[in-house]
């Protein structure tokens, strides 16, 4: 596994399977799920790679290649160094080699960022260059590297989309609540006020929510039947049911799977990563339940 130093410095936080998000309530906003990516680069033009020469300076101010540490020739490989992603070019894995105390070869993966990205765990901080080192990974090859940080953010994604759906969703069932069992359109989650008679003027999601595309995956509501005659409609029309859809946005890049929650509570997953298909506003059958999976 890549060493949590390193993956602080691309995500917030490790996914979960299926994680269900505290109610919203049109009294208190819920704190906004983030991105996976917190480091972004302050500057935009761009930066290429660190030389050799910086990287072996970095590297040699770690305890682990300190003159007394037996470890000599400090080298990079042939190996092209690899941007990191979410931090464009401000972050790059670079490939080493170095000679151990018994003569043989070893490698290892080098993680550096630019002095402009923010809230980096660095272990060598750029205090003059341009530079600093995050972590020196042993072992490792960058082809690895990236597929093992791919992984975890396709990870990261996809419980960020079922966070959001069920977040979604129970924002619905709040309000059916206000609402004399029917359902508001999506732009009726931000301020329900904006759709429903004689409510407070209060915020219930943050506009975040309600992006076409977020963390990876792009999502969708379906609309059932649509109530028109409904006393408690401002400026809106209701529906009787609904789904929301999320698919990855550059599928097997940003997600693998596509996933389906209606107002029934069952989160569907299609594993091809296509749109689950959607019927009269409802995830339409067969339905494979995302719950089957952590049982």
């Amino acid at each position: 596994m890549i060493p949590f130093a390193v993956l602080a410095l691309i995500l917030q936080a490790q996914p979960s399977a299926a994680p269900s998000p505290a109610a919203p309530s049109p009294k208190a906003t819920p704190a906004a799920v983030a991105s996976p990516v917190i480091v972004r680069p302050s500057v935009e033009p761009p930066t290429p790679p660190p030389s050799p020469e910086v990287v072996f300076g970095l590297v040699r101010k770690t305890t682990a290649f300190s003159p007394d540490s037996g470890r000599t020739a400090l080298r990079a490989t042939p190996t092209a160094p690899a941007r990191i992603p979410g931090i464009e070019d401000k972050g790059y894995f670079v490939e080493i080699q170095w000679t151990d105390k018994a003569g043989a070869t070893q490698s290892g993966v080098a993680v550096l960022a630019h002095a402009t990205v923010l809230e980096v765990p660095w272990i060598v901080k750029p205090e003059a260059g341009e530079w600093g080192l995050v972590q020196v990974m042993e072992g490792k090859k960058v082809p690895a590297v990236v597929d093992e940080l791919k992984r975890t953010r396709i990870a990261a994604n996809e419980a960020m989309a079922v966070t959001d759906l069920r977040t979604l969703m129970t924002g619905q069932t709040l309000i059916m609540g206000l609402t004399n069992g029917v359902y508001g359109e999506f732009r009726c989650m931000n301020r329900p006020s904006d759709c429903i008679k004689d409510i407070p003027e209060e915020q219930m999601l943050e506009k975040s929510y309600l992006a076409i595309e977020r963390n990876g995956y792009r999502r969708k509501f379906h609309g059932g039947e649509k109530v028109t005659d409904n006393p408690r409609a401002k400026g809106a029309a209701f529906v009787k049911t609904y789904a929301f859809t999320a698919v990855p946005i550059v599928p097997g890049e940003t997600g693998v799977r596509g996933f389906c929650g209606d107002h029934t509570g069952r989160v569907c997953v299609k594993t091809d990563g296509g749109e689950p298909a959607v019927t009269g506003g409802s995830c339409a059958n067969p339905c494979t339940e995302l719950k089957s999976e952590s049982k």
